[in-house]
């Protein structure tokens, strides 16, 4: 039926009912793919499905560019129904150094820029003008020891970095090796280690300032922290482990050393022994309780049992045993169920999330538990101390004067000092490195 007058004829009604058919169906399976992550490739003519970017990183006041375009997101920021590629990736917020990398979203799949903390930019601040030879911080974070070698001497100085005052302890002929205690600010010094005529070590708590020491008559053959707040020191000589409490002096002898070697974890007497009739190592757990073998074996790795018999503990966490053989550069890791060995001739147990770190001059490999050492990274320069810088280990890596950052999770490397560094370490919680130069001991916030 026309009505006089219409423009729209039946033909043309008809024709625009077809059309918005002929819409509905080209228009709806696109809007159906696109709400399903899929996007057009113009360039290569490809219908791809799209990724996803999450970033969660700190300070929360960091700014994303992707790409050189900014992010008007907060932390965590999250990204879909992104075209699969590789992307330029830069993060950035006042006062600290840029994080910059590529990163590819692939299809179907979330990309996780997460658990890392920008680096403050920050200039070093000169603490004495002597050269450390040996420098350490306390548990708290607030008492620094160093030794400066002067006039034939090495001095004991403990500086408090709360307070801001420092003191002379002591001056000492030969070298000194600074072993604060796990849980309170007790520092162990002692003397004589390069010579093996270690017959000294000495206690200060540096909170009461008492300072008491150890004396043997035999050389004191290895020394060690126990893990209560109020620790013993114990220490072993070639007849006997002995444990000695600090704030009464007393020394009591644990047991007469007839071992391999000997280690104490949680107050608990771990001992190595070579079973002359089978020529196993045995290492065995709660040597003066319900002694358990918790572990025997006839090799670790290419190494028969006779070659170990220099191998001695280094320490042990959560049932993991680390011993190490000095001589040939070689670290054993030993569970009840497994064993590796790692060429290496430094190590370093993270604070956080139970993370091993050892290197040789040109390898750093990691360790966590239950699973197997891993190769990290490789370097042309020599690695001489590396240290996990937080919660995240970031690790500072020292090498050839140098200190640098390491974000181990995306291979990233950020220099902090370039400034002929001799000896350093660091504090993860306060973010602070101390490091020492012939110019004097100064300290970084990162």
């Amino acid at each position: 039926m026309e009505y006089p007058g219409s423009k729209f004829t039946r033909r043309i009604r008809i024709t625009t009912l077809l059309a918005f058919i002929a819409a509905f169906f080209i228009i709806s399976p696109v809007v159906i793919l696109y709400s399903a992550g899929y996007r057009f490739d113009f360039k290569n003519g490809l219908l791809l499905e799209t990724g996803s970017l999450s970033v969660d990183i700190l300070p929360l006041t960091a700014t994303v560019y992707l790409d050189g375009l900014k992010i008007d997101q907060a932390m965590p920021i999250r990204l879909n129904n992104l075209t699969p590629h590789k992307y330029n990736l830069k993060i950035s917020a006042s006062g600290h150094y840029d994080w910059e990398k590529q990163i590819e979203i692939s299809r179907n799949k979330t990309t996780y820029i997460k658990e890392f903390i920008l680096l403050k930019k920050s200039k070093p601040k000169l603490i004495t003008p002597d050269t450390a030879a040996g420098i350490s911080i306390s548990a708290s974070g607030r008492y620094l020891a160093y030794s400066i070698f002067r006039n034939n001497e090495t001095e004991l100085v403990i500086e408090d970095e709360q307070k801001k005052n420092k003191n002379l302890i002591f001056r000492l002929s030969g070298a000194l090796t600074l072993l604060w205690a796990t849980h309170n600010d007790t520092l162990a010094v002692a003397s004589g280690v390069g010579n093996g005529n270690r017959r000294r070590v000495s206690v200060i708590d540096v909170v009461t300032g008492n300072m008491t020491d150890v004396r043997s008559a035999d050389p004191i053959l290895k020394y060690l922290w126990g893990e209560t707040a109020n620790p013993n020191l114990y220490y072993g000589t070639k007849d006997g482990i002995y444990s000695f409490t600090p704030h009464s002096g007393q020394v009591s002898l644990i047991t007469n050393s007839k071992f391999l070697d000997w280690q104490i974890d949680n107050e608990i007497l771990w001992t190595m022994d070579i079973n002359t009739s089978t020529a196993e190592l045995m290492i065995s757990k709660d040597t003066l309780g319900f002694r358990k073998v918790f572990n025997s074996f006839t090799t670790i790795g290419n190494e028969p049992t006779k070659t170990l018999a220099n191998t001695k503990f280094e320490t042990i966490e959560h049932d993991t045993v680390l011993l190490r053989d000095k001589a040939e550069n070689i670290y054993y890791i030993v569970r009840a169920n497994a064993k590796f060995a790692i060429n290496a001739s430094k190590y370093y147990l993270s604070r956080f999330n139970n993370w091993w770190l050892f290197w040789s001059p040109y390898e750093l490999w990691t360790y966590s538990e239950d699973d197997e050492p891993y190769l990290l990274n490789r370097s042309g320069v020599k690695f001489e101390n590396i240290l996990p810088l937080d919660k995240y280990n970031t690790l500072a890596l020292h090498r050839d004067g140098k200190i640098s950052a390491l974000f181990p999770f995306f291979y990233i490397e950020r220099e902090l000092v370039d400034d002929s560094v001799k000896v350093m370490t660091a504090d993860p919680e306060a973010r602070v490195i101390y490091y020492s130069n012939d110019k004097g001991i100064w300290k970084l916030n990162y």
